[in-house]
């Protein structure tokens, strides 16, 4: 081997040496990553299993299981979060995340540069060589990583809330299909109450006790009725579809039992300033604009770095045309900062930084003003459960009851004794609605909060 081909043979060792050093580690291995997704889903909605890609994915026998024996509303949370598409789709974001993050800490490819010449008299070539990497990379790789681990940790901290507002929504369609559901029974058996209403005004007519006006006055309830059945019945099955949709699931929903009842509204002891308190360290979304922050703020310092854009070094090796010895050297190359300093990216990374932090500063406003509205709805909605069920509800049936006797003893008119019926039904629906709004509220206490708080909170 001549002193020329040893040379090259040292250029190419040398090469080979920094592409295994910019290769080292490349691979992408994101489930930690998800692992810390689960465990923040589990501290925000008490809920301990989550999707996870690296897992076995539900099959058609597991989703059975859940469904087998009724679905609970806890039931129909967890099979959220172990099923949803969207939040698994969503789930895909960390993957692509952690690959940038990989992404931030490889060196940039070395660039190699060949020089032949020919003589035009004959003899041997002249052979140049040059192997050049950008070595301001070494210092620039520790804030690109920075970065990256930020929008990473960023998009964790997103998809947990995320799976967070996912709970909260399946809660509340749960309990629209349960009231639905409750609505739906409540229209039948009125139905039931108003055609026996009519049948016994029409024996009466028979027996020439009532008018045939009393008979048509009774009918007309009953084709009230039917048509609310008929609305009522449509109701739940859409309220169920949306429900499965929480689920991904496919259409089914009138063979779904619904196994848990709207929940019985108590009493709340939360303190609102207790819930801002909690909110500071529970909303995931919170610290997820923390962590943009703190990726944006690096991000300005990334960009300051960069005034110089290129300084290259790397081993020159030159074979000259006339014979002698070969040449060995190290070559340097720069991009000299005369015209551009970076001042325009440096600005964009400052107006980005603030605008992260109105945006962050915007969201903890609109937190506090959410608790705020959100604990007004609890409280209204537990009220207004409480006068149904104290004092409206059982009212009403008192007035039914001596509007029926008062009927059947002839001492009130039939209109009377329909309107007694049309009041007492109003009620029951209205306590159903104030029920199943009081549920949906706590549900969404708890979601702006971004932390479970309990059925008796």
């Amino acid at each position: 081997m001549n002193q020329f081909d040893l040379q090259v043979t040292r250029l190419v060792v040398c090469l080979c040496g920094l592409i295994a050093l910019s290769g080292c580690n490349t691979q992408v291995k994101p489930q930690p990553d998800f692992t810390r997704a689960g465990e923040l889903i589990e501290q925000s909605t008490g809920y301990a299993h989550s999707y996870d890609p690296e897992a076995d994915a539900l099959r058609d026998e597991d989703i059975a299981m859940y469904l087998e024996n009724g679905l609970s509303v806890n039931e129909a949370v967890q099979l959220a979060l172990l099923n949803n598409r969207q939040l698994q789709a969503e789930f895909m974001t960390i993957g692509v995340a952690k690959a940038d993050w990989v992404q931030s800490g490889l060196l940039a490819n070395p660039s190699l540069d060949m020089l032949v010449r020919f003589p035009v008299d004959g003899g041997r070539s002249a052979i140049e060589g040059l192997i050049i990497q950008n070595i301001l990379e070494f210092w620039r790789i520790p804030i690109r990583k920075e970065i990256s681990q930020h929008r990473l940790d960023e998009t964790v901290l997103t998809i947990a809330h995320l799976a967070g507002t996912l709970v909260a929504d399946t809660r509340s369609a749960y309990y629209e299909a349960v009231a639905a559901e409750q609505l739906h029974e409540l229209a039948r058996e009125n139905l039931e109450s108003m055609t026996r209403s009519h049948d016994a005004v029409r024996r009466m007519r028979e027996a020439g006790v009532a008018s045939v006006f009393d008979e048509n006055l009774a009918r007309d309830p009953v084709l009230r009725a039917e048509l609310a059945v008929r609305s009522a019945q449509f109701e739940a099955r859409e309220t169920k579809r949306r429900l499965m949709r929480f689920l991904s699931l496919d259409d089914g929903a009138a063979a779904i039992v619904l196994s848990d009842p709207l929940p019985e509204p108590t009493a709340t002891s939360l303190v609102l300033d207790d819930l801002f308190l909690l909110a500071e360290t529970s909303r995931l979304d919170l610290q997820a604009y923390r962590s943009a922050l703190r990726a944006a703020a690096s991000h300005i310092k990334l960009q300051s770095g960069k005034v110089l854009k290129e300084l290259g070094v790397g081993p020159s090796v030159e074979r000259p045309a006339v014979a002698g010895d070969s040449v060995v050297g190290v070559g340097i190359t720069a991009t000299l900062p005369i015209f551009d300093q970076n001042q325009a990216q440096i600005a964009r990374a400052e107006y980005l930084y603030a605008q992260a932090l109105k945006l962050y500063e915007s969201l903890e406003l609109a937190v506090r003003q959410d608790i705020r509205t959100a604990m007004d709805t609890v409280k209204t909605a537990l009220s207004t459960a409480g006068f149904y069920r104290e004092a409206l509800l059982p009212q009403a049936q008192k007035n039914l009851e001596f509007a029926t006797e008062s009927y059947s003893a002839g001492q009130v008119s039939l209109i009377a004794l329909l309107e007694a019926q049309r009041r007492f039904l109003e009620a029951k629906t209205g306590a159903i609605h104030a029920q199943r709004a009081a549920a949906r509220a706590h549900a969404t206490l708890e979601r702006v909060v971004g932390a479970p708080l309990g059925s008796g909170s």
